[in-house]
């Protein structure tokens, strides 16, 4: 959890370093990912139903093309803010009794107030 909660911050510093052809090599090999190469038939077809099944349209990639290729220095920063202003989320957590235990021995470490809820 704590690693969530300072998210931001590392963020922030990851943006100082950010370089122009940095972020040019990442946008190219996301695209890359979304793409996935060179596919047999079999493989299209198997994306093809996968995407059928989520209802994936081709619009909908082509609008997250563009959002990944629009990508700039700005959109993170724009990020972290909203990170930093966010407030607190609830994190829900379906356990054993005994992990449950053992994560109250552990608040401090944890950084949230551990509260459970019994479901009959």
């Amino acid at each position: 959890m704590k690693v969530y909660d300072q998210a931001p911050e590392f963020l922030d510093e990851a943006v100082k370093d950010l370089k122009q052809n940095k972020l040019e090599l990442a946008i190219i090999s996301t695209i890359g990912g979304l793409d996935g190469g060179l596919l047999s038939s079999e493989q299209q077809g198997r994306t093809s139903f996968k995407r059928w099944l989520n209802g994936e349209s081709a619009a909908a990639r082509q609008k997250r093309r563009n959002n990944i290729l629009n990508t700039n220095p700005k959109v993170f920063e724009e990020f972290i803010q909203r990170l930093k202003e966010s407030t607190r989320a609830s994190v829900f957590v379906v356990s054993s009794m005994s992990a449950y235990e053992e994560a109250l021995n552990h608040q401090d470490e944890v950084g949230r107030n551990i509260s459970m809820v019994l479901l009959e």
